[in-house]
């Protein structure tokens, strides 16, 4: 019975990193009429919130200019300190709607020299990781989102609560004002 329990309290500890994980696997991923090696994640949110996350990653992470080429996003000879130290030439596409998306990331070294497992495990592993943290980051974004409209709708609450309380202070020194003139009379 112990070691049910134990067991359980395990499975619920781990049970949130599992949540927000995705699913990433190592793919031939297709540029124009070419077949490259790369990742594909599955996200379940919409691709414009997954394409704003890896946008600020990117931008964050310093891999400088991009351009489009075939679909696909392009940061030509960057140097993307998340995943290896080298420069490298990185390629993303977000294709989805607004419920659910599949993002695909294809790492070259140059000269046809893409990142798979087998030929760099470390930044392997570290791409399939930020892969794996798009849908968590896009999570928190919605989180913050939902939470700066509730922010902005106390602080309009409070604005009109502070309107009334000098619409009510006007009319009291104006009902204030009539006694007055009364007594006076």
């Amino acid at each position: 019975m112990r070691g049910k329990l134990r067991m359980l309290c395990i499975m619920l500890a781990l049970m949130p990193m599992g949540v927000f994980a995705q699913e990433v696997k190592e793919s031939k991923v297709k540029i124009g009429r070419d077949h490259k090696d790369g990742y594909v994640a599955m996200s379940r949110h919409g691709s414009a919130a997954i394409k704003n996350v890896i946008e600020t990653k990117f931008k964050n992470a310093g891999l400088g200019k991009r351009s489009t080429k075939k679909g696909f996003r392009t940061y030509k000879g960057a140097v993307w300190p998340a995943v290896s130290t080298n420069k490298m030439d990185v390629y993303y596409r977000v294709k989805g709607n607004s419920r659910k998306c599949k993002v695909y990331l294809v790492a070259s070294k140059g000269y046809d020299n893409y990142i798979t497992g087998a030929t760099d495990a470390a930044a392997s592993t570290n791409i399939i990781t930020f892969l794996q943290s798009l849908d968590r980051q896009a999570e928190l974004d919605e989180q913050i989102g939902a939470k700066q409209a509730e922010l902005k709708t106390l602080d309009e609450k409070a604005k009109e609560a502070d309107k009334q309380k000098k619409e009510a202070e006007e009319s009291r020194k104006q009902t204030q004002k009539q006694i007055r003139q009364l007594q006076d009379k």
